[in-house]
């Protein structure tokens, strides 16, 4: 594969995916406008990519690998809901966290910094560490977020994935080009 769509991520471990996905079973039914995501493609994006060569995939990994080695996982805590670009006319329902969103900022800064050095234009939207749950083609009415119970689930953000995206008329289907622990360089067992 000469060229590959590909992101930065962080994602929840998978009991957190499944247990936040069952919470909102309810919602899931009267809510039936909204395309609702996988509970298994659950992240938070530290960077899109886009389009990459085959080429570039190595001067990534070599600067995720410094960015990890040098930042130690940390506790998150999943909190609130909101929609963008506004509940009015809302085309994306998101949760949100509590703990562990200003270590998020400052994971998502460092991902920026060193990919923006070897040729990655820096994101000028600031930065909103959140999991998107439910996409809406077109908005119907405002949307009551008071409606969305999201569980108080704490969990370790422990390492950073670099992600393909492939885009199917169904959605996006994800899959793992590589994970970087934080804390410590690839390949070593926290053992």
């Amino acid at each position: 594969m000469s060229e590959q769509r590909l992101f930065v991520a962080v994602e929840p471990p998978r009991v957190v995916q499944e247990e936040l996905y069952e919470s909102l079973t309810a919602l899931r039914q009267r809510w039936q406008f909204v395309r609702w995501e996988d509970p298994h493609k659950l992240h938070v994006t530290l960077k899109f990519l886009g389009q990459v060569h085959a080429e570039q995939e190595q001067p990534i990994t070599d600067a995720l690998t410094r960015v990890t080695t040098g930042t130690m996982p940390f506790p998150a805590e999943l909190a609130g809901a909101g929609a963008y670009p506004t509940p009015r006319r809302a085309r994306v329902l998101w949760v949100g966290f509590g703990s562990g969103s200003e270590k998020m900022v400052t994971l998502q800064r460092l991902v920026e910094g060193a990919l923006s050095v070897i040729g990655f234009a820096e994101e000028r939207r600031r930065f909103s560490a959140h999991l998107t749950v439910g996409r809406i083609k077109r908005p119907m009415e405002p949307l009551d977020l008071s409606a969305v119970e999201v569980p108080r689930l704490l969990f370790q953000i422990e390492q950073v994935c670099l992600k393909r995206s492939r885009l199917t008329p169904k959605g996006s289907i994800y899959t793992d080009v590589a994970s970087f622990p934080l804390g410590r360089p690839p390949g070593r067992s926290s053992k």
